[in-house]
């Protein structure tokens, strides 16, 4: 039986995972939770793959996926925080790294522990390169090189006793270095969002390596077993695997012979546009229209004899109008572009901005940080700054009331992408492109990035 304050812990944990979701929702949650068998934190790693566990009439696929991969990492926690409690044969901070024989470990007690490989293994500071003995000596931090050195030398002495540590066993070990030497290897400016405060870089750093040593062992690698409890729906609502970024490449057709069948939707979708030109984009046979040719469009832009773009915009002209393009890169990606885009910007906009004032990398960044911007095109603006790109590079300024057909005799039009910004007066600086409040775009993200 789950105890009050537990059952008060977990409905924090979904509260910190969903804080969109209603009260009322909670409660059934902890309520069926309960049901399942849960009574400890520990348990919840347990839940995803039970049988008779199903949430779809209660939440969201990805407010499902969000909830159980939170619930493994509540899970792993909360058993690291009992290992943290038992007795650990090391203490922190008196290994001298300069001396390799000096031990770490601690007194030992008046009773006897089985020690796992984990809770007996000491970092083997007497094979680290010089150089980083004597930063950590120093309470220095140590050169990237060398801390890469140090990772090799560590996972290769974790995987004499596991082949494929997991995260959660790279995290301990990371865990003892962090102890040891806060000042070398600790994470000051850590994101609330890791749980693994202090020690998220070595932690990452350790895994990857250990994923690196195992890219071809395919004996060691760890897979989950496949549950006989999932449907052919759910799986299907997996999606294949994604292929260059996308998550449907070159789908199937949707009925076997299908491709006459789809063949006169899109003479209708022609039709549709010869008749209502752009302005039908907007119509709903339109839309129902391309989503159910998905499959066409990819086989003739995958074709192994592509047509170019001009022929490819005459089969399919309302696939390159913004609203269908963008349903088309989320159909192939399953990402919303401009809501990704726009969350990006507003989540880590404002820490960039922040970073580059109390750090500003070159002239050119104070430069910028200087003028008066609105907040989207600041953060544009002070990443092209940063890496000391020409802003030419990605914008051109063009007259306001220039046709496509003017600016192709009036510009020399480069090989790679641009965008043109039909601004107010041609005359003005290269500088302002961005600034897309004089005349060029509507104050508004929304404008901004749909510009993008």
């Amino acid at each position: 039986m789950m105890s009050a304050t537990m059952g008060e812990e977990i409905q924090g944990t979904i509260s910190k995972v969903l804080p969109g979701i209603t009260e009322d929702k909670k409660k059934i949650l902890l309520q069926r939770l309960v049901n399942w068998g849960v009574e400890s934190k520990d348990d919840l790693k347990y839940v995803e793959g039970a049988p008779g566990v199903d949430l779809s009439d209660l939440l969201l696929p990805i407010q499902i996926r969000k909830l159980f991969d939170n619930f493994k990492t509540a899970g792993e926690e909360n058993q690291h925080e009992d290992f943290s409690q038992k007795p650990a044969p090391s203490s922190c901070g008196t290994l001298d790294p300069m001396n390799p024989t000096t031990s770490s470990s601690s007194p030992t007690t008046s009773y006897s522990i089985s020690l796992t490989w984990l809770e007996s293994f000491e970092i083997p500071w007497h094979k680290m390169p010089n150089e980083l003995r004597i930063a950590v000596a120093n309470k220095k931090r140590p050169q990237p090189p060398d801390r890469r050195k140090m990772i090799r030398i560590i996972v290769n002495e974790m995987r004499k006793r596991e082949k494929n540590p997991s995260k959660s066993q790279c995290l301990v070990v990371a865990r003892k270095i962090v102890c040891q030497y806060p000042d070398s290897f600790s994470d000051f400016d850590d994101c609330e969002k890791n749980k693994e405060n202090g020690y998220y870089s070595l932690l990452k750093q350790l895994k990857t390596r250990v994923e690196h040593c195992n890219r071809e062992n395919t004996l060691a690698r760890r897979r989950t077993t496949k549950r006989g409890t999932e449907t052919s729906e759910r799986l299907q609502s997996k999606g294949p695997a994604a292929s260059y970024g996308c998550r449907q490449w070159q789908p199937e057709p949707p009925i076997p012979n299908s491709d006459e069948v789809l063949e006169e939707k899109r003479q209708t979708l022609e039709n549709l546009y010869l008749q209502y030109g752009i302005n039908g984009s907007d119509r709903s046979d339109v839309s129902i229209l391309m989503k159910e040719t998905f499959y066409l469009q990819r086989k003739h832009i995958n074709d192994t004899d592509a047509p170019p773009i001009k022929d490819l915009k005459c089969k399919w002209p309302y696939l390159f109008v913004q609203k269908h393009m963008h349903a088309h890169f989320e159909e192939l990606t399953h990402v919303g572009i401009h809501k990704t885009l726009n969350q990006s910007i507003q989540e880590y906009g404002k820490v960039l901005v922040d970073f580059f004032k109390t750090k500003p990398s070159n002239n050119t960044v104070k430069n910028v940080l200087s003028a008066e911007e609105d907040f989207e095109p600041l953060v544009i603006k002070l990443i092209l700054a940063h890496f000391k790109e020409d802003p030419a590079g990605l914008l051109l300024l063009a007259d306001r009331c220039a046709t496509a057909a003017d600016l192709q005799e009036t510009y020399s039009i480069p090989q790679s992408p641009r965008l043109f910004v039909l601004a107010l007066f041609s005359s003005a600086p290269l500088s302002s492109i961005l600034n897309v409040a004089n005349g060029i775009r509507s104050r508004t993200v929304r404008f901004f990035l749909a510009f993008l």
